[in-house]
């Protein structure tokens, strides 16, 4: 006697049963793998606290203005700096923009010079020039920043000698907000540079009110889009973003051990006295 087959409705309901039970494990594995990747995150914070140790020497804590060189000029260990649940390392010059105020344009850090006329790039070798016009006369010539090629790359400021923006604003943006110190091109002097943050070393970012007396209560590094955290920007917001593990963020203390918390538990404004002394 022959065995029976399978019916068209037992194999749909074993179809179906398949189905849900994939449904159901996959939030499972996604958690899993989430959860892998705060440990991850957590682990290279805490070889990074360990770098510090290593290049601070007698000094109790870091200087905001020198991370990420230091501890990388010490311990260079790139992995151990880049956070396995961001998006990639922090900014490189396509993120940030010129903001034409008297316009309400935004110039991108490229080659736009065959169509809107507002940027033009050229590779010298060892940087690259990005020339921009201020919406005037579209000559390309009023203003111009040379980017290294070195890391972390550094920008200088070149003005045209009748000055930018002829007597209107003219901002330097990051992601649509303005950085602090270049709010206004024409405040701006030849040879002015910035650095650009993180330039494909970290994603990781420092409490910029570390000093001398900072406490082991305080945060060092921590899950964040910008390079040094609290400095004029939204911190709340930047916060949220950088809550990359289920809703937390991950955190280097001034004692060096290693905690997770949620945006509010590290918000400035409710927790003053985890940021500064």
């Amino acid at each position: 006697m022959r065995p029976r087959a399978f019916t068209l409705i037992e194999l749909l309901i074993v179809i179906a049963i398949v189905a849900l039970l994939v449904a159901l494990m996959v939030p499972t594995f996604s958690k899993a793998k989430s959860l892998a990747r705060s440990a991850a995150c957590a682990g290279n914070l805490h070889h990074v606290g360990e770098a510090f140790t290593v290049s601070l020497g007698t000094r109790p804590h870091p200087d905001p203005l020198e991370w990420p060189q230091c501890p990388q000029d010490a311990v260079p260990g790139g992995g151990i700096y880049l956070c396995p649940e961001a998006d990639d390392a922090m900014a490189d010059i396509s993120q940030y923009e010129i903001w034409l105020q008297y316009e309400e344009v935004y110039i991108s850090f490229e080659d736009t010079s065959a169509v809107e006329g507002l940027c033009k790039v050229i590779d010298k070798g060892d940087y690259t020039e990005y020339w921009f016009d201020d919406g005037w006369y579209r000559d390309l010539d009023d203003f111009l920043f040379h980017v290294s090629k070195t890391t972390p790359k550094v920008a200088t400021f070149r003005p045209d000698l009748a000055g930018v923006g002829h007597g209107r604003i003219v901002s330097l943006c990051r992601r649509r907000e303005v950085v602090l110190g270049w709010e206004d091109l024409r405040n701006r002097s030849a040879g002015d540079s910035f650095t650009l943050d993180g330039e494909g070393l970290t994603n990781y970012g420092i409490n910029s009110r570390l000093n001398e007396v900072s406490t082991s209560a305080m945060l060092v590094l921590l899950d964040y889009p910008r390079l040094r955290a609290h400095e004029g920007e939204d911190v709340t917001k930047e916060l949220d973003q950088g809550a990359r593990h289920l809703g937390q963020l991950n955190v280097l203390w001034g004692d060096f051990s290693v905690r997770a918390a949620g945006p509010t538990a590290l918000d400035p404004w409710v927790h003053p006295e985890l940021w500064e002394r």
